[in-house]
């Protein structure tokens, strides 16, 4: 079975302009709250890992590409990266 609780995501918000790591199960409890009350933040998943520090890392990548795209207060604006500049990896230990 699935343990929620062993896989991280790590999250990053637009609006906010900060990082946020959790695990899967935290994030999953904290949607269904927002859905039944009627709010929802602005927080997105760019990467689903094994461990708190990998999550960490991957946050660490993300935060290097928006500054190589001059991405400021929360918001890539004129410099949005293009298909060409985003891919998904694998890493497997």
């Amino acid at each position: 079975m699935l343990n929620l609780n062993e896989i991280y995501l790590a999250e990053y918000s637009v609006t906010q302009g900060c990082f946020h790591v959790e695990t899967a199960r935290e994030a999953m409890e904290s949607n269904l709250r927002q859905i039944v009350g009627g709010w929802t933040n602005s927080y997105l998943v760019f990467a689903v890992c094994g461990s708190h520090e990998e999550a960490g890392e991957a946050c660490d990548v993300l935060a290097e590409a928006m500054k190589k795209h001059g991405a400021k207060a929360g918001s890539f604006g004129v410099n949005a990266p293009d298909e060409s500049d985003v891919q998904i990896v694998q890493v497997t230990p």
